[in-house]
């Protein structure tokens, strides 16, 4: 390049060149819309080219919660706890100029759920039963169902197949086939049924309804659902969760019958229980509402019970239980135990061979216990003439009393009379006028009186304070003169 001024000489310059840069944007590859189910883990990888070979950053926006996408390995994950729509979910790559996106749809739906009604069942040998097998759409519209039955031949028979009422809901019109029951096999195949008319059902119920006869004697089959297919209006398959069922033949075990038992208080009762099995399960036993004191030894199977000296009276409702961990035989009895008397016992007073003297007061008692807390009643004899039916007698002897003399004192509870004998001895003891004791009612007598004249006493009185009244005066020598000169 030459530039002149106008003299036509060249102008230096510098000059400086530019460039140009041509770019294509990112391609990124189509995602599409994703459906899949609750709980199942949704995962992939967004993938993009660019003819210019430049590095390449990944983006997402709008996701669902608990939705993550790792920019580095361009990869989404999620594992959806709820059904449902989640439209606009961003995604986009970007070589730093220009980027590519797209938005898509992801659809969550409930994982159908088929179950045989109930999934483990006890039935007896020779027993009649039914099991549904149920279908839950948890909300997804379904139309139409097929599925195959497989059971042990040697423990169960197949009777019959009816249709439920699943797909009738609503009203909904069907065509049903029940299969082809092959016994020698122990398959039912080709059970299907679908709505007729344009309608789908959300809502569970049972597909079908078996009829089954346990034709072994014991064991266990499966019943196993196979070549299963649940589809929508539109014929697509809809994903679900199988739960197969079990069925098992069991006897239940066979108890020895215990009967009602009957011991006597303080006496040990005893015995184990005994019982078997159709089945040749391994048993264990059981026993509950025992009376107080009262065992049951599961391992050897004992009860033992020793009834205390209380514990008279009668024990309903004793359970007792043997089971094969399935089934359960029980018995309930009835203990009645037997009142066993205990008689009373007493300490009495006075002691034996006690002595006392002629006007003494002689204080009896019956100081008496019963073990049995029963309502006691007493008898008190003296010189074998009964004086008192209660528990104590104070008996005042007097100066015809001398001598010896038995008391009697018996106590009984109703049942056993308990007595004791006691000897005591009185002695002779003069009239108190004869204040000397002397035999002679005399002037010694009113002497001794005399020198305690107006005394003032307290008991056990004197002798000279003749009537016992607390003073010494004219009354007790009055009583002396009256019997003066006579013998005591």
């Amino acid at each position: 390049m030459l530039i002149s001024d106008p003299d036509a000489k060249a102008v230096p310059l510098n000059t400086t060149n530019a460039s140009v840069t041509i770019n294509s944007a990112p391609v990124m590859a189509s995602i599409g819309n994703k459906n899949t189910t609750k709980g199942q883990n949704l995962a992939f990888t967004i993938s993009a080219n660019d003819i210019n070979g430049d590095t390449l950053t990944y983006s997402a926006s709008n996701l669902p919660s608990g939705a993550t996408f790792n920019t580095a390995t361009a990869t989404f994950q999620m594992t959806p706890a709820q059904s449902g729509v989640y439209p606009n979910i961003h995604f986009s790559v970007s070589d730093s100029m220009e980027v590519d996106s797209e938005n898509i749809t992801i659809t969550v739906y409930n994982i159908t759920e088929i179950v045989v009604m109930p999934s483990s069942k006890t039935v007896t040998s020779g027993q009649d039963f039914t099991l549904n097998v149920s279908i839950d759409p948890k909300g997804t519209g379904i139309a139409g169902a097929q599925l195959n039955i497989t059971v042990n031949k040697s423990v169960l028979r197949i009777n019959t197949i009816i249709e439920g009422n699943l797909l009738k809901q609503g009203g909904a019109s069907t065509v049903f086939n029940g299969g082809v029951i092959d016994n020698t096999k122990g398959t039912v195949g080709t059970i299907w049924g679908a709505i007729l008319g344009s309608s789908n059902i959300t809502t569970q119920g049972a597909f079908i309804t078996i009829n089954a006869t346990a034709i072994g004697a014991s064991g266990i089959s499966g019943l196993n659902l196979s070549n299963i297919m649940i589809t929508d209006q539109q014929g697509a398959f809809v994903v679900y969760n199988l739960t197969n069922g079990t069925i098992r033949i069991n006897d239940p075990p066979v108890l020895t019958p215990i009967n009602n038992r009957t011991a006597n208080e303080g006496q040990i009762l005893s015995f184990n229980l005994i019982a078997t099995d159709p089945n040749g399960d391994i048993l264990s036993y059981a026993a509950s509402n025992l009376p107080s004191g009262a065992t049951f030894n599961q391992t050897t199977k004992t009860f033992i019970w020793t009834p205390t000296l209380l514990q008279s009276g009668t024990y309903p409702d004793v359970r007792f239980e043997v089971t094969d961990g399935v089934l359960t035989t029980s018995e309930n009895i009835t203990i009645i135990v037997i009142n066993v008397n205990r008689a009373p016992t007493f300490t009495p007073i006075p002691s034996n061979g006690s002595v006392y003297n002629e006007t003494e007061i002689i204080y009896i008692r019956a100081n008496a216990t019963d073990l049995d807390n029963d309502n006691l009643n007493y008898s008190i004899k003296i010189d074998n003439t009964q004086v008192s039916t209660s528990s104590s007698y104070n008996w005042t002897s007097n100066y015809s009393s001398a001598g010896n003399h038995q008391i009697n004192i018996s106590v009984t509870d109703g049942t056993e009379i308990v007595s004791k004998i006691i000897s005591v001895y009185i002695n002779n003891v003069n009239q108190r006028y004869d204040v000397t004791n002397n035999g002679v009612v005399d002037i010694g007598d009113i002497t001794v009186i005399g020198q305690h004249f107006m005394v003032v006493v307290t008991p056990p009185y004197p002798r000279y304070d003749v009537n016992m009244d607390g003073i010494v005066n004219i009354m007790d020598l009055v009583i002396v003169g009256q019997h003066f000169g006579g013998t005591t």
